[in-house]
């Protein structure tokens, strides 16, 4: 669990934002859905927390290559049925 360890043994130069930062990442991870943390962060905007850890989201990344092989043409995605 590297939250616990940061948390028990943070370096002289570990900062606030970094174990900030550590935290959102690792609660993403887990599967807390972005506009969770993006509240629990104090985001004004939940565009804030995906700009930042959007990247951390299985899901999405799984959405965003899906639909590039849509957008390339790709008669279907893997594990689905042609269009014709």
């Amino acid at each position: 669990m590297f939250l616990a360890e940061a948390l028990a043994k943070p370096t002289p130069d570990t900062t606030f934002h970094d174990l900030r930062h550590t935290f959102a990442s690792t609660a993403l991870a887990s599967g807390v859905p972005i506009s969770e943390v993006s509240k629990w962060l104090g985001h004004e905007s939940i565009t804030t927390t995906v700009d930042l850890y959007g990247h951390l989201v299985p899901e999405a990344s799984a959405r965003a290559g899906e639909r590039a092989l849509i957008l390339k043409g790709a008669r279907s995605l893997p594990g689905q049925r042609g269009n014709g």
